[in-house]
C-alpha cells in the first residue's frame, strides 16, 4: 500500500516460503505484488520427497510447491525454486523424484527458474552439521587458518567424500 501511495517504482525479488501459498490472504496479494514491481519470488523447495522434507524439518508439503507454481502461473511473477539432493539417507528414487518435480514445475509454468538441484552442503552451525560431523567422523579445523583452508567458496566445509549418498549419486546427479 505504501509503494502505491508514494508512487514508488522498482523491480525486485522477494523471498518467501512455499507454505504461505496455502493462505488465501497471501494468494490474494500476489497481483498487488506484481503491480508494485515484484518480478520474482524465490522459495526453498528443497526436495520432491516428502520424507526428505520432513527429515530436514522444512515444515512444507510437496503439494505446497506445486500450489505456489500454479498460483504464480496466473501472473507474470517468475517463481524461483531452489532444490537440493544428496541428503543423508536419501534413496535414489527420492533423488529422482526431486528431478521429476523440477520438470513438472517447468512444464506447469515455463517462466519457472530452478536453482539446482544442488548437492546438499553441510554448513557449520546448521542443525544437521554436528550430527554429520559426529556420525561420519569429519575432522574439523582447530584454527582460523585451518577453517579458511577447509571451506568451499560457498561457505560449506570441504570434505573428501559423502559416504551418506547412495552409490552412483554423483554420477547421476
Amino acid at each position: 500500500k505504501l509503494v502505491k501511495e508514494k508512487n514508488l517504482k522498482f523491480s525486485g525479488r522477494i523471498w518467501t516460503r512455499v507454505s504461505y501459498f496455502r493462505q488465501e490472504s497471501f494468494r490474494n496479494i500476489i497481483p498487488e505484488l506484481e503491480d508494485i514491481g515484484i518480478r520474482s519470488i524465490a522459495m526453498g523447495a528443497e526436495s520432491g520427497s516428502q520424507r526428505m522434507l520432513d527429515y530436514i524439518c522444512k515444515d512444507i508439503k510437496c503439494e505446497d510447491i506445486t500450489l505456489a507454481s500454479k498460483e504464480l502461473s496466473k501472473v507474470k511473477i517468475t517463481p524461483r525454486f531452489s532444490f537440493i539432493a544428496g541428503l543423508e539417507g536419501e534413496k535414489k528414487e527420492e533423488t529422482i523424484s526431486t528431478y521429476k518435480l523440477c520438470a513438472e514445475l517447468l512444464k506447469q509454468n515455463p517462466r519457472t527458474d530452478i536453482a539446482g538441484p544442488f548437492t546438499f552442503r553441510y554448513y557449520p552451525g546448521s542443525p544437521i552439521f554436528q550430527k554429520m560431523v559426529d556420525k561420519y567422523d569429519i575432522k574439523l579445523p582447530d584454527s582460523l587458518e585451518g577453517w579458511k583452508e577447509n571451506l568451499n567458496s560457498d561457505g560449506s566445509i570441504a570434505i573428501d567424500s559423502q559416504d551418506w549418498t547412495w552409490p552412483g549419486f554423483f554420477k547421476y546427479s
